[in-house]
């Protein structure tokens, strides 16, 4: 139940923007202490811990957004989705998605590309 409720928090507030957010945080948001939220997100995400639930939203939305502004610099999307640095952004999209910020943007212009041919 605290994990549902983490995962609607997150949603719906889109905590992950804040580059400080915290387990601390996440635990005062939900009326209970950071040891709790540490075990809902390893019990609810097979054993990640906070900051790798954190990054997946981040992630999640940086990918959407390199979608959607072809544009857009890679040094603005990271601040926007909760990023302090564009290098840790970079190394941290490349972990997820086995490819660079720039080569998944590429990428999905093509498969849209295509998609419209």
């Amino acid at each position: 139940r605290l994990y549902r409720d983490l995962c609607l928090l997150m949603t719906k507030e889109q905590l992950w923007k804040d580059p400080q957010l915290k387990r601390d945080e996440l635990a005062s948001r939900l009326g209970t202490n950071r040891t709790y939220v540490v075990e809902a997100v390893k019990v609810g995400t097979n054993g990640k811990t906070v900051t790798d639930f954190i990054n997946s939203y981040r992630l999640r939305n940086a990918s959407e957004l390199l979608l959607q502004d072809a544009k857009m610099p890679m040094v603005e999307i990271a601040e926007k989705c909760g990023f302090n640095y564009r290098s840790t952004f970079g190394r941290i999209f490349y972990e997820y998605y086995g490819m660079s910020p720039s080569a998944f943007r590429k990428e999905g212009k093509n498969k849209r590309t295509k998609e419209n041919v």
